[in-house]
């Protein structure tokens, strides 16, 4: 009964409580000393108050009995309290670390979609730059040729160095192969070289006859020496610097042929069809 009682009493009421019977144990306690002293005294004055004595340590025992008892009760209520608030923290602790644990595997999950997620755009960009330098190298290969300025700057300064005669043809009906003719012819230009003798024009068309061919071939006067494998040129000469020249320049597909044939100090550029893009 006592227990269905104090389980309606919060923690605050029961604490008050158990205060309130711990001090009523200390004031029965006092009753019963002093009803002690007088019933056991043997001074004439205290003899008479016997009964009231007698009184008081009945009232302190019973008291002590009674505060003894509701300190008994509620301090087993306030275990009860305790326990149940401890075991609502630590259910609450416990769904915090389920929750934390999930918060971490979520965490790992996010770090791992992040991580797929940068591989993944890792590969896309190399891929995209693998297909720009292939359309790069298409578009190259395809594209007008055309003289650089830093090809033309190197050329045209080492040149000018030198100057001698030059004639410049492109082969007929090839608009691409004129238009690179033209940058051959302006750079022997700005260099200071001279139209050769047998060219009446600054640019003059060529027909080819049978074994085709495609690029350009530049002839100049010369020797090839079979055993050695290699050209000779005249010392000092125009055509020597002019292939020092070509040798300086970097990224100019042409082939350069010697030829005694040549007047020396001319040199011959033939510019026929753009070869063909290779695989």
């Amino acid at each position: 009964m006592w227990a269905a009682v104090l389980s309606f009493l919060s923690k605050h009421a029961t604490s008050l409580a158990l205060n309130i019977s711990e001090a009523a144990l200390l004031l029965f306690g006092l009753l019963l000393v002093i009803g002690l002293v007088g019933e056991y005294s043997e001074k004439d004055r205290w003899k008479k108050h016997v009964r009231v004595f007698k009184w008081l340590v009945i009232l302190g025992v019973g008291g002590e009995l009674i505060a003894d008892g509701g300190i008994f009760l509620l301090s087993g209520r306030l275990q009860s309290l305790a326990d149940g608030e401890i075991a609502i923290f630590q259910s609450a602790v416990a769904q915090e670390t389920t929750r934390a644990e999930s918060f971490r595997s979520d965490i790992a999950n996010a770090n791992l979609r992040a991580a797929e997620a940068e591989q993944e755009t890792a590969r896309l960009n190399k891929l995209a730059a693998d297909e720009t330098i292939a359309r790069q190298k298409i578009e190259a290969k395809i594209a007008d040729r055309r003289l650089l300025a830093a090809q033309t700057k190197i050329l045209k300064d080492c040149l000018r160095e030198h100057p001698g005669t030059v004639v410049v043809t492109a082969i007929a009906n090839d608009r691409e192969a004129y238009t690179y003719a033209q940058d051959w012819r302006e750079m022997f230009d700005a260099g200071g070289w001279k139209t050769g003798r047998e060219q009446a024009t600054p640019i003059q068309v060529f027909l080819i006859g049978g074994g085709m061919w495609s690029g350009v071939r530049i002839t100049v006067h010369g020797n090839w020496d079979q055993q050695q494998n290699r050209a000779f040129f005249t010392p000092n000469s125009t055509e020597q610097f002019f292939v020092a020249c070509m040798q300086k320049t970097q990224g100019i597909a042409a082939s350069l042929t010697p030829d005694k044939d040549v007047p020396t100090g001319e040199v011959r550029v033939q510019v026929s069809t753009r070869p063909s893009p290779t695989p």
